[in-house]
């Protein structure tokens, strides 16, 4: 999180002053690689002689977190051995790189070539900087770096580096007040776990180096010394049991003691460290028979050394064996070459496939999303579909009944409902002047066709006559009101068909405009098909590729592994040689108890 909130005040000085309406591809670059969107980093940022240090150092950072390392490596040396911004924070990425793999030459090296003096975290840099001096021999550079490391988690190893400088100076004084420093330090380390551990450990230090002061130094008077060596047990009695370093405790507790002459409690101190770790039970056996020895008990001393031996032989016998059948790599074997690589796998090409992975996952999703817009559409044409059908179907009822409708509509509908009543009533008394007409027709000619037409008188006669041209004059003056009333009724007739028309060209209208978006979902539902239909197979190239990288990863960790098992098994192997030495020491004393015990017996005369 603080490397992330570091990085982004540096971008944020970085982009003072950009243009707020169009971000240029190379601060797009930068935005990316904050957001720990290596991969769009990597992409946007330039490479070349224009490229700034920003855009170097950011996509250098990105390089590191995609598994490209050496290239970004070129670009950090850069950084670093030239003057300007970022060379302090490139140097800081070299420095952790080679730090972290052992290669502490290279450490001093680049710090004393780099012009960087600025730096995003600088109590890491002074730590490991300093160790790497410390790690060379070069203490006198070391100790003024470890010095500035005077806060933080990495305080108390900083300390207890100074501790070491020291007493290999003779320093002993110097050793321990450092020491005591380094235990007050570990108050602030977040981790309650590593502060008690690390707090138990830099005691047994401490009480190491009391007793290391106590025997080593020649002008301690006898009274002093003893001091010192209860001192050194009072220190050593702080460890807790359920730490790692307590059954070491016991073991200097036992050689303290036996320096003082308690020769019960430190048989104590040996056969409970035995019990805490049998792996090194031999060495406790040993110093059971030191102290016996120096307590003139040789018998007793031969047994334990021939304990110890025995022991020490069992050890070696089952180290080879387990290194022969060994599966898994131990874990206390630390290869940092190895190591690096596991975690270079871990953190770059890992997560390129794990990338992978995830750009899979997207764009399956993104054809799921596709597929179901195409049935979505798909639905959509088909309810068009089923409107323009029923438009369709309803188009032609109203074309084919309209003229229909025209012939059986009533003449009243097409006036005014205020005017109907007369036009009804018109129609009736036209109705019925034509039955009249027909009727006085119907008698005129019944008349004439009469065989007495002839002999009719002709006032009659004379009368029909008259009443004829009358008819003849009402049937003049009727078809012409009738024709007057038929061209009324067709420009009634045609308004209305003229209305009927104009409805079914909206309705005509609403069809087009129904059929015109059904046309385009139509080609729309053809393109989203051939895009996914391209983006599945772009899908499975992008699938088969993450296979492909997670199967170069899957042989890069068989390999890893089968290195770490080889140095394993020689680990073990080692071990168990250096017990045969130590079992033939072993020897060497059990036989030298027993000379000694022979020439007490020969003095005794037994």
């Amino acid at each position: 999180m603080g490397s992330r909130v570091a990085a982004a005040i540096l971008l944020a000085a970085t982009l003072a002053g950009s243009c707020a309406y169009a971000i240029p591809r190379g601060e797009a670059g930068l935005s990316a690689a904050v957001a720990e969107r290596w991969e769009r980093a990597v992409k946007l940022i330039p490479t070349g002689e224009d490229v700034s240090r920003a855009q170097g150092y950011f996509r250098a950072v990105a390089l590191v977190n995609t598994g490209r390392v050496p290239e970004a490596l070129k670009t950090f040396g850069w950084l670093s051995s030239t003057d300007g911004s970022f060379n302090g924070p490139a140097l800081e990425k070299l420095v952790e790189y080679e730090f972290e793999r052992g290669n502490y030459g290279a450490v001093v090296e680049l710090y004393e070539k780099s012009k960087g003096r600025r730096f995003l975290d600088p109590p890491t840099l002074n730590y490991r900087v300093g160790e790497c001096y410390f790690m060379v021999g070069i203490y006198d550079k070391a100790l003024p770096l470890l010095a500035k490391v005077d806060s933080g988690e990495l305080e108390s190893y900083a300390r207890y580096t100074m501790a070491q400088i020291s007493l290999s100076d003779g320093d002993i004084l110097g050793a321990i007040e450092h020491i005591d420093e380094a235990i007050d330090a570990t108050k602030s380390h977040p981790d309650r776990v590593v502060e008690k551990n690390l707090s138990d450990y830099l005691r047994l230090a401490r009480g190491r180096i009391i007793y290391k002061a106590a025997v080593a130094t020649e002008d301690v008077e006898i009274e002093q010394r003893e001091k010192l060596l209860r001192l050194a047990i009072s220190q050593l009695s702080l460890i807790q049991e359920e730490t790692p370093f307590y059954a070491e405790s016991l073991r200097t507790i036992g050689w303290c003691s036996a320096e003082i002459g308690d020769m019960v409690r430190a048989i104590a101190s040996f056969e409970t460290a035995m019990t805490k770790d049998p792996e090194n039970a031999h060495e406790d056996q040993w110093a059971l028979g030191k102290v016996l020895e120096r307590n003139e008990f040789y018998e007793e001393a031969a047994s334990s050394y021939s304990e110890a031996r025995l022991t020490a032989l069992d050890w070696a016998d089952s180290w080879e064996e387990q290194s022969m059948a060994l599966t898994a790599p131990l874990p206390e074997v630390d290869i940092a070459w190895m190591r690096a690589l596991a975690e270079n796998i871990e953190s770059g090409v890992s997560e390129n496939a794990s990338r992978l992975n995830e750009r899979a996952a997207l764009a399956q999703k993104a054809a799921s999303l596709r597929e179901e817009r195409l049935v979505k559409i798909s639905k959509r044409i088909g309810v068009l579909k089923d409107w323009i059908e029923a438009l369709a179907v309803e188009l032609d009822d109203m074309d084919a009944g309209l003229y229909k409708y025209l012939d059986i509509v009533q003449v009243g509908a097409l006036f005014p409902k205020e005017d109907r009543p007369r036009i009804e009533s018109l129609i009736e008394n036209q109705d019925k002047l034509l039955a009249v007409i027909k009727w006085t027709q119907d008698a005129i000619n019944t008349l004439v066709a009469m065989t007495s037409w002839e002999e009719t008188p002709d006032f009659v006669k004379e009368r029909a006559a008259l009443l004829w041209g009358k008819i003849q004059d009402a049937n003049r003056e009727l078809a012409v009101a009738q024709l007057g009333y038929l061209e009324g009724i067709k420009k009634r007739v045609t308004v209305r068909e003229k209305e009927l028309n104009r409805m079914l060209a909206i309705r005509r209208v609403e069809h087009e405009n129904l059929k015109l978006p059904y046309d385009e979902a139509v080609v729309t539902n053809a393109d989203e098909k051939e895009k996914l239909k391209a983006l599945n197979g772009k899908l499975a190239l992008l699938v088969d590729r993450a296979k492909k990288v997670q199967g170069e990863i899957d042989d890069i960790k068989d390999e890893v592994r089968e290195g770490m098992l080889k140095a394993s098994r020689e680990h073990l192997l080692k071990r168990a040689e250096a017990l045969r030495l130590r079992a033939d020491r072993f020897a060497l004393d059990e036989a030298q108890a027993l000379h000694l015990m022979q020439n007490e017996l020969d003095r005794s005369g037994e």
